[in-house]
């Protein structure tokens, strides 16, 4: 828990990550059921309205899911190492200073 009593992020990438792949599925057979049973036969343009309304739903909610699903192998991930790039970078900064420093001692 942080100081603020909610969980930490790992934790809940763990929790979140084990169902993820389910819930994919799910949606994406729930939107292959809507659309084969739901199909455009009618010119009707309130149907044909919310025929893709549901189908924008659908696949906004997949997308999200998607989202959920790559923070999760994020968080779960071991460092690959952006905290060594930017220790080098800061070290790299950190002598350019110094030899800046140095050559306006010489000058001065």
């Amino acid at each position: 828990m942080t100081a603020n009593n909610n969980p930490e992020p790992q934790s809940t990438a763990c929790e979140w990550s084990s169902g993820i792949p389910s819930m994919i599925e799910e949606t994406v057979s729930c939107y292959k059921n809507f659309v084969a049973a739901n199909g455009q036969e009618d010119h009707n343009p309130k149907s044909f309205r919310d025929y893709h309304v549901a189908c924008r739903s659908a696949l906004a909610h997949l997308e999200q899911l998607i989202k959920l699903s790559n923070w999760a192998e994020a968080e779960e991930a071991p460092s690959t190492g952006a905290d060594e790039n930017v220790g080098r970078l800061i070290a790299r900064a950190q002598a350019a200073l110094e030899f800046n420093n140095t050559e306006n001692e010489e000058d001065g």
